[in-house]
């Protein structure tokens, strides 16, 4: 292996990774051929990945890069193999922090950010009548909106790793988060893992007053973590119409787009 990030973070890690996120090893020889599998299985196209001996659950193989999420058990320092068809790769040691948040992103061609392109652009986040928030349909004022990310840990109560996120009860983030739009706090109204989706989290937060209108810094605060390159449109406020809060989306299909965004530093 040559480097590891987060799926949601274009640059390799420099202040580690969390429990239950999502993460990209790169390399060669990782796989002799492409596969992906939605249900994250512990062993995909004779690929294993193990971090501190555990059987990682696994997304994408390819000979040059792998998706997988890190077991909820994961504390300490985080030692990462790679077995393909019984040979291992060299070890990789990384920091494990409680949280490391990182927001996926839609392409942004108004920014000159393709479809193909990760590292900036447009929060992946819905309405709460589940359309996109993109600048021809941005958040408004007082809406409370969904964002979906990776990286926010532990949860409660406990979920085998790899699994959907469950309905009742919901299995929310036990780390205490903040969020603030264009330097204004916002109202949490849920964090956790998004209802019967795989290795996604989900953050539902009210977009606070004051903002102004265009595109704003998203930043989220974790504990030893701060994540502020990612942008969200903004509008006016709400129409009176609109629904007061949102419910966790409870749907097998988030918001479609590529990439990923997010910066994540040391607070």
């Amino acid at each position: 292996m040559t480097g590891v990030q987060t799926c949601a973070l274009p640059i390799s890690f420099t202040s580690g990774i969390a429990p239950g996120e999502l993460i990209t090893l790169f390399g060669t020889g990782l796989a002799t051929s492409n596969a992906i599998d939605a249900t994250f299985p512990l062993t995909l196209a004779g690929v294993t990945v193990r971090i501190n001996g555990r059987a990682a659950p696994i997304y994408v193989v390819s000979p040059t890069q792998l998706s997988v999420i890190v077991p909820y058990e994961t504390t300490g320092i985080a030692d990462i193999v790679v077995s393909r068809n019984n040979l291992n790769s060299n070890r990789v040691t990384l920091y494990v922090n409680r949280t490391a948040p990182g927001v996926f992103a839609l392409a942004a061609p108004a920014l000159g950010i393709p479809v193909s392109s990760i590292g900036l652009g447009y929060a992946a986040a819905l309405h709460p009548d589940f359309s996109l928030v993109t600048a021809q349909n941005p958040a408004r004022i007082g809406e409370t909106i969904a964002v979906y990310l990776t990286g926010l840990g532990a949860v409660t109560p406990a979920v085998a790793n790899g699994a959907a996120g469950p309905v009742n009860p919901l299995a929310s983030a036990t780390e205490n988060l903040d969020v603030h739009l264009a330097n204004r706090a916002a109202k949490i109204t849920y964090a956790g893992l998004a209802p019967q989706l795989r290795g996604l989290y989900q953050l539902n937060f009210e977009v606070p007053a004051g903002v102004g209108a265009g595109n704003q810094y998203l930043e989220i605060g974790g504990p030893d973590t701060f994540n502020s390159q990612i942008l969200l449109p903004v509008g006016g406020p709400r129409a009176a119409s609109q629904v007061e809060d949102q419910s966790p989306v409870r749907t097998r299909k988030g918001p479609t787009g590529s990439g990923s965004s997010s910066g994540s530093r040391e607070r």
